[in-house]
């Protein structure tokens, strides 16, 4: 894979190599490298669960988190320029591309095969329940599969263990994740605002668990949870400004 991004303290410098945040000028620089890094994920892989091995595809270009890991890296690459983030651009681009890996678990497919058959929008009981279920579990099963992965991507191990912080605490509030003293809380809530502000607005027959919001809407939420805890309220902020400023 190819990385070239221009290091901004050097007039007419060489294009290198790096995946340091301070090496990202704008959006398509961020947007041409989360596409390199959705490339190395994407397609059929093969899987070692308990001595088994298996040959799935996980991801294709129309996966929800190609466009969660776009939202991620752009949301990354605006903190940075006001809070130090720990984690490199790298690892939060396949964090975001890889935070629901649970879900592709043989105890988890099962619920979310059935829940798609059901009225998503119905708010019955039943529903509710498989909700919850396939939210804990997907979030337990994460590290199991991320290990499984490692027979077909080996590097995944120099990204530990932030990989499994993520697969293992998105979705939780932020100020959840602070008080069990996560190292990467605010990396971990980077990827929680792309992912739920995507579920908000997505037309995507995978996101139809909720109802579907206007960008505005969807900003007056995230807004809304920033201030119960749910978000880091800063980051949460320039998200919201970055958004609506692009009319995504």
């Amino acid at each position: 894979m190819t990385k070239f991004f221009v290091n901004r303290g050097e007039k007419n410098a060489n294009r290198r190599r790096s995946d340091r945040l301070g090496f990202f000028e704008d959006i398509a620089d961020v947007n041409q490298y989360v596409e390199a890094i959705f490339c190395e994920v994407k397609g059929e892989v093969e899987l070692h669960i308990g001595g088994v091995g298996r040959r799935r595809v996980l991801y294709t270009d129309e996966s929800d988190e190609k466009k969660v890991a776009f939202l991620a890296c752009q949301l990354a690459l605006a903190v940075s320029k006001e809070i130090h983030l720990r984690e490199s651009m790298r690892s939060i681009a396949l964090a975001a591309c890889l935070h629901d890996i649970g879900k592709h678990h043989e105890d988890i497919q099962p619920l979310i095969r059935t829940l798609s058959k059901d009225n998503l929008r119905d708010g019955n009981q039943r529903r509710k329940k498989r909700l919850r279920l396939i939210r804990e579990g997907h979030t337990r099963k994460g590290p199991v599969m991320l290990k499984a992965l490692e027979v077909s991507y080996p590097w995944l191990s120099e990204h530990q263990p932030f990989l499994d912080d993520v697969a293992s605490y998105h979705g939780q509030d932020y100020a959840v994740n602070v008080r069990r003293r996560i190292w990467s809380a605010l990396e971990i809530n980077i990827i929680t605002i792309a992912d739920e502000f995507d579920a908000m607005i997505s037309p995507s027959p995978h996101r139809l668990y909720r109802e579907r919001l206007t960008t505005q809407q969807a900003a007056d939420q995230l807004a809304q949870h920033a201030t119960a805890g749910r978000y880091e309220k800063r980051i949460a902020e320039i998200f919201i400004e970055q958004n609506l400023v692009l009319g995504v």
